[in-house]
């Protein structure tokens, strides 16, 4: 059976004209080839997303302020790329051995400070990483 491809795009042009002209039944359409999930949200083989979940963490042990710590785990996030506005971002103060594992385990951004006010110059003070 031979496809008339020419065909296939004019009726798929009328059906697509019809559903600009009921919202309704576009939403239903959507919903059920799998390009809007039942909130209306993109799924993400269409450029959706799942709520993301960022940990960060920053040690413990090298007693930074609370003005660094800030700074040091939003420059761990920030370089981690674009996130959704709405993520949820976890942040926990651990050990140095547990950053240690943590990064290890996980594919995550290290922030490794400039030396410029509290902590020498290459100290690693925080990471962060996309869960799910």
């Amino acid at each position: 059976m031979k496809i008339d491809i020419e065909k296939e795009v004019k009726g798929i042009k009328e059906y697509g004209k019809h559903l600009l002209a009921h919202p309704d039944e576009a939403d239903k359409f959507f919903q059920e080839v799998g390009v809007y999930d039942k909130d209306g949200n993109l799924t993400k083989e269409y450029g959706g997303y799942q709520q993301m979940k960022i940990k960060a963490i920053y040690r413990k042990n090298l007693k930074m302020s609370e003005g660094k710590v800030a700074a040091q785990v939003a420059h761990a996030v920030k370089n981690l790329g674009i996130t959704p506005k709405d993520c949820n971002i976890i942040v926990l103060k651990v050990s140095d051995k547990k950053f240690n594992e943590m990064t290890r385990d996980n594919d995550c951004y290290i922030q490794t400070d400039k030396g410029l006010t509290e902590v020498e110059a290459n100290t690693q003070t925080a990471a962060a990483w996309i869960e799910g």
